[in-house]
């Protein structure tokens, strides 16, 4: 009798969600990484909240299986997401986005958090005016990755002073995060160059042109 493989199920909701920035690059880089290690030995599933776009689609490692669950985060969050997970009943859930939604504690996780900026005060937040929906969502954020990095099994992040800087703020020891940099492309660009060069992420960001501007 073949025994059953690993179900790990990846919350790669940013893959899918129509906003720029870190976490969508992450997600893409994490599955065009498992792309290339192949994934045979796993069953993957992926949680996503829109249906994928064909530039999304290039992205999905080959036999992956996607559900698809709200653009609605609080609705996700608070109910499909954790029943989701327990129709599925995988063996380890991993957050891509600092958190993850509340879950039975019988299931491992793991999660990503790539930064300390969103659970310790900043210098300038007395200073930045925020609407009370801004800092509902702050405050969100905030106690949602809290409360998920006390509960991981791993804490991944992107450099060994972030995994410093998040063990001080989250009061964990540090043996519980591991530092995963993230990849560099090394080609140099083809010669001549006669342009600017930006290094940045493969996500546009709108602030690249006005600054060389």
């Amino acid at each position: 009798m073949t025994a059953a493989l690993p179900r790990i199920v990846v919350d790669a909701r940013p893959l899918t969600h129509p906003q720029p920035g870190g976490f969508r690059t992450y997600v893409r880089a994490l599955l065009r990484g498992l792309q290339e290690r192949g994934t045979n030995d796993v069953d993957l599933l992926l949680y996503i909240d829109r249906e994928p776009t064909d530039a999304d689609r290039a992205f999905l490692p080959p036999h992956a299986t996607v559900r698809l669950l709200s653009p609605a985060r609080l609705r996700t969050d608070l109910h499909l997401f954790r029943q989701a997970v327990r129709q599925d009943r995988p063996d380890l859930v991993h957050g891509t986005m600092n958190y993850l939604p509340s879950l039975p504690h019988t299931i491992p996780v793991t999660v990503t958090i790539h930064d300390a900026l969103g659970i310790r005060p900043q210098p300038w937040d007395h200073a930045t005016p925020r609407t009370p929906r801004e800092r509902f969502i702050h405050g969100y954020w905030a106690h949602q990755t809290a409360r998920t990095a006390a509960l991981a099994r791993r804490i991944i992040t992107d450099s060994h002073s972030a995994a410093a800087e998040l063990a001080a703020a989250l009061r964990l020891p540090r043996e519980r995060f591991a530092v995963v940099s993230p990849g560099v492309v090394s080609s140099p660009p083809p010669a001549p160059f006669g342009g600017a060069l930006s290094v940045g992420t493969s996500v546009p960001r709108d602030f690249v042109v006005p600054a060389v501007a």
